[in-house]
């Protein structure tokens, strides 16, 4: 009687094992982690709506040949746009857009898809009743778990007042500096004709400068001229010894009344080397680098 032939059986090991675990895996394990996965979906998705609908500014989602493929309402809220008039149209046939706006946005789109990061940028728009706005525009590229673009996210801020505000203050700044400068140029002439006054003055003007007592410190060329003495001889003299008896009392008293601030002409006889002779004269506060003194001019 002829007997069977057995037949040899490999001995289980640790990796078979797993690979029989594996293959066996529960059915219903495999649809509860795609569950897991598809409400996890979902909830961004949810999320993601959210944002997109409560956001204050426009934002648009476009597809990789640059077709517009949502946008939420706050589009009409900033230029007037449905987002069924949007929707569907390449970004170079939008209405919003300037030639310029729309130059910027295909460099900026090209150099996107080759991997260069572009940062916020400033962007006009043109609203639906024609009133222009300036916007600050966000875009990313949004991926497949592959790495291939899916699309692209673009946020609006509509920055228009801030601009506004922003060229008010260039506008005065500048207009602040051409001010200073106008001021500068009038300082300049004021000086130059403070500086030959006073030239004009010391070299023509019967003057004498005096201290508080009016003794005489300073005199000018036309003085010694007038009263025929060196300025050694008139220096700690007071000024009054060379006024007729009236003429001195009045400088007195007015000597006074000029520490006071009150400065007034007054009519006085200045005895010169020719003899008496009227003259006007009215006294000025001047401040040095140490003490305060009077200018005394005769006219």
């Amino acid at each position: 009687m002829a007997t069977k032939k057995k037949t040899a059986t490999k001995p289980r090991t640790e990796k078979s094992e797993s690979r029989r675990s594996t293959a066996a895996k529960p059915p219903q394990k495999i649809s509860q982690s795609v569950k897991e996965t598809m409400d996890k979906l979902r909830e961004s998705e949810k999320k993601y709506r959210t944002i997109f609908e409560l956001s204050p500014g426009p934002i648009a989602t476009m597809s990789p040949e640059g077709y517009v493929t949502d946008m939420n309402d706050r589009i009409y809220d900033h230029l007037g746009y449905r987002p069924d008039e949007i929707i569907g149209k390449h970004f170079l046939e939008l209405p919003f857009f300037t030639e310029e706006g729309k130059t910027k946005l295909m460099e900026n789109f090209i150099r996107r898809f080759q991997g260069v990061e572009i940062p916020p940028y400033d962007i006009e728009f043109i609203s639906k009743h024609g009133h222009r706005r300036v916007g600050n525009l966000i875009a990313s590229l949004v991926r497949d778990t592959n790495g291939a673009i899916k699309e692209s996210i673009l946020i609006f801020s509509d920055i228009t007042h801030l601009k506004e505000t922003e060229e008010k203050l260039l506008a005065l700044n500048r207009e602040i500096e051409e001010t200073n400068k106008r001021l500068q140029r009038a300082y300049n002439w004021m000086r130059e004709r403070h500086n030959e006054l006073r030239k004009q003055m010391y070299e023509e003007e019967v003057g004498f400068l005096i201290d508080r007592e009016g003794c005489i410190t300073g005199v000018t060329e036309q003085a010694l001229e007038c009263l025929g003495k060196s300025w050694s001889q008139l220096l700690g003299v007071n000024l009054a010894e060379f006024l007729d008896g009236e003429g001195a009392k009045d400088f007195q008293r007015e000597l006074k009344q000029v520490w006071k601030g009150i400065a007034n002409w007054i009519t006085v006889e200045l005895l010169l080397n020719r003899g008496p002779r009227p003259f006007d004269m009215r006294m000025v506060r001047l401040t040095g680098e140490e003490k305060r003194y009077l200018f005394a001019i005769f006219r």
